[in-house]
């Protein structure tokens, strides 16, 4: 696959998801919107988005449910850190490719 592979519209019959975004949260719910928008109005298909949060308290994870019901969440009872919040997103990740935004 090359990069124009990436770009070219999927068969319904056929579709499947090409890559997958983590975003990795911990009480950034005044960042989400924009984030989460952006990723929300890019025109590549086959991307999924999975939102892990390192045990938020702010409000983060209502933000979502309320504003962005097509990204998977992974709720972290606890800040599991850098590596290990993106290895668990990784783990459900269903892309061919894996994209880790350290700045959403």
């Amino acid at each position: 696959m090359n990069a124009m592979d990436l770009h070219s519209p999927l068969d319904a019959d056929t579709a499947e998801i090409i890559a997958s975004v983590i975003v990795l949260n911990w009480n950034g719910e005044r960042f989400l919107d924009a984030c989460l928008r952006s990723l929300q109005e890019q025109t590549c298909p086959g991307i999924e988005t999975i939102l892990v949060d390192n045990g938020s308290t702010d409000g983060s994870l209502a933000l979502v449910a309320d504003h962005f019901p097509d990204v998977e969440v992974i709720a972290l009872d606890r800040n599991l850190g850098f590596s290990t919040g993106n290895n668990v997103g990784i783990q459900h990740a269903r892309g061919r490719y894996v994209a880790l935004p350290v700045s959403c």
